[in-house]
């Protein structure tokens, strides 16, 4: 009757697992860092990863430049939810594993998204040091529901 029912619950979960990691991947959209201290100082993830400038008086400033790791903690599920979707049948231990890679490192590099800031060079270096910035509840819950979907996965791989 077990197996009966992991079965079932494998023929579902790389749809199941997909699902959490677009929902993770939507989080760009929401804060990603703040500044410690500050409950209106705040910076989605697309302004984190892709860059962000603030323009007052006429004078525009470069706040923050792309960032390579926090590119990488939005790209990486993405590429985990189209494995995902290839191996729609379950019966790719390869696809699965991978896609469980995918989703994990992207939850990783999403914990990292406040350490990895990249500060424009129009900001001296310690003008930029003095502001601690911390992650979001948004960017843990993210991480989280990536972790899950790489469990889901990898039960794909362990629970054949």
């Amino acid at each position: 009757m077990a197996k009966k029912k992991a079965k079932g619950f494998l023929k579902f979960s790389n749809f199941i697992a997909a699902a959490l990691a677009i929902l993770a991947v939507l989080t760009i959209f929401l804060p990603a860092v703040k500044v410690d201290g500050s409950e209106n100082l705040s910076y989605t993830g697309l302004q984190v990863a892709f860059g962000y400038s603030e323009s007052a008086a006429g004078v525009t400033v470069q706040i923050f430049d792309f960032s390579t790791l926090s590119f990488l903690a939005y790209l990486l599920p993405v590429i985990g939810v189209v494995l995902s979707l290839l191996n729609r049948k379950g019966t790719s231990s390869l696809f699965s594993f991978l896609s469980a890679g995918c989703y994990v490192a992207g939850a990783v590099f999403m914990f990292l998204t406040a350490g990895s800031i990249v500060f424009s060079e129009s900001i001296p270096g310690a003008a930029a040091s003095l502001l601690k910035y911390v992650l979001t509840p948004w960017s843990i819950i993210g991480g989280i529901v990536l972790c899950l979907s790489g469990l889901i996965s990898l039960a794909n791989v362990f629970l054949k």
